[in-house]
């Protein structure tokens, strides 16, 4: 009987975890309505732990930089500091985006965030003091709820454009990616904001 007790809460657990963000969070703009923005942002994403770009990072990028080369904007900013290795995530981003053609000059470091907030913030400073006011912002497909949240406290023009999943994961992995997600967004809107 308590088995049964033990199941059923953690459905309903479940079930809270993963509908209480359709009830804050806005469907992310995904269509670009302009043909031209100030930049485009990658929001970080930690490399593996020998300092290359784990899948997560690299499909982020490769969305980034084919956007670029679509002439949406001239510059990419990559986004993230040292987080859960001691590789910095802006820096192996850049060094990606470089090996795909991108010039060096169109890139754009911010690697003082520790996490999607701080991405978000850091990157619209860096959008202020170049006098930029759009951008198109890429992150995972997962990830575009949570982000198109905090982008949405700022006053900038933005698109939301969601990387490939990543070729190496199962779709069993992914599926728990959406659940944490979900989870993450759950406890920001109730604990944080």
């Amino acid at each position: 009987m308590l088995i049964i007790v033990i199941v059923i809460l953690f459905f309903i657990l479940l079930v809270f975890i993963n509908l209480f963000p359709l009830l804050f969070y806005k469907k992310p703009l995904i269509e670009l309505k302009q043909d031209k923005f100030d930049s485009i942002i990658i929001l970080g994403y930690p490399a593996t732990k020998d300092g290359r770009p784990s899948p997560i990072m690299r499909e982020r990028v490769i969305k980034a930089v084919e956007l670029f080369n679509k002439g949406y904007a001239k510059y990419i900013i990559c986004s993230g500091g040292s987080v859960h290795n001691k590789y910095r995530e802006a820096d192996i981003m850049i060094n990606l985006a470089e090996s795909l053609g991108v010039p060096e000059s169109s890139l754009i470091k911010e690697d003082k965030s520790i996490n999607t907030y701080g991405n978000i913030i850091n990157s619209i400073a860096i959008m202020k003091k170049r006098k930029w006011l759009s951008a198109i912002v890429v992150t995972s497909p997962w990830h575009l709820k949570r982000s198109n949240y905090l982008l949405s406290k700022f006053d900038i023009t933005y698109a939301m454009k969601k990387s490939a999943y990543p070729k190496e994961f199962s779709i069993l992995f992914i599926m728990v990616i959406y659940l944490f997600e979900n989870y993450t967004m759950t406890k920001n809107k109730i604990i944080f904001y």
